[in-house]
């Protein structure tokens, strides 16, 4: 099933190409951030299961935790405009800079996964990402937003951290000798990765505009 890692990359690749073509919608907002992130991911991937496949440099996934896992809170507490919401994404971003601060003092990122720091940023990106849902659905102006690119993005990239938690911790602690059981959850984790990017690609096609310019018509 390795085939299946060169289709997972190219939907990644994708979606950095999608952000890159259609940068001038968005490059104006605080979006703009998105486009560096998104081909990180895609060459960090490459990096590690193509270029550096025969070895473990667990540091490169751990910067990439580190990387992304800030990185979309901080784009995702840009486009919040409540003052209460405003404050639960900055505790967030607290939150998720301390419990990575103690992972690299409490365990060698050289050699260490860090699955609990992971799980927790992936619950702190869903917390994130569900607020700037939630202040959309309550927007009077729902239909303008179903146009706004981070809508999508953020659509894709839930997606992702609501699957992938269940996906890793089945792999590590699932004890089985069973090879059927192993592609099963290789399988859901090649197609909730592909509905992630494959949505935040199109969203960039499909979008018009980013949230902050809506602000500005409405």
């Amino acid at each position: 099933m390795d085939y299946l890692i060169y289709i997972v990359l190219l939907f990644e690749f994708a979606a950095a190409i999608s952000a890159t073509v259609y940068y001038k919608k968005y490059k104006a907002t605080p979006l703009k951030w998105i486009l560096p992130l998104l081909w990180y991911i895609a060459i960090n991937e490459f990096a590690c299961h193509i270029l550096l496949a025969p070895y473990r440099f667990e540091i490169l996934y751990n910067f990439y935790e580190v990387i992304v896992c800030l990185g979309l809170l901080i784009i995702t507490r840009l486009h919040l405009s409540h003052h209460i919401r405003i404050a639960i994404a900055n505790v967030l971003i607290v939150i998720s800079a301390i419990a990575f601060t103690i992972t690299a003092i409490t365990q060698d990122p050289f050699k260490d996964w860090p699955v609990y720091s992971f799980t927790l940023s992936t619950i702190l990106i869903i917390i994130a990402l569900t607020l700037y849902l939630v202040e959309q659905l309550r927007s009077n102006k729902i239909g303008a937003y179903s146009r706004d690119i981070f809508l999508w993005v953020s659509i894709g990239f839930l997606i992702f951290h609501i699957s992938y938690p269940v996906i890793m911790f089945s792999r590590y602690f699932l004890v089985t000798d069973s090879v059927f059981l192993y592609e099963a959850i290789f399988l859901i984790q090649f197609i909730a990765v592909i509905a992630c990017y494959g949505t935040i690609a199109f969203g960039f096609y499909r979008g018009v505009h980013s949230a902050t310019s809506i602000r500005r018509t409405l």
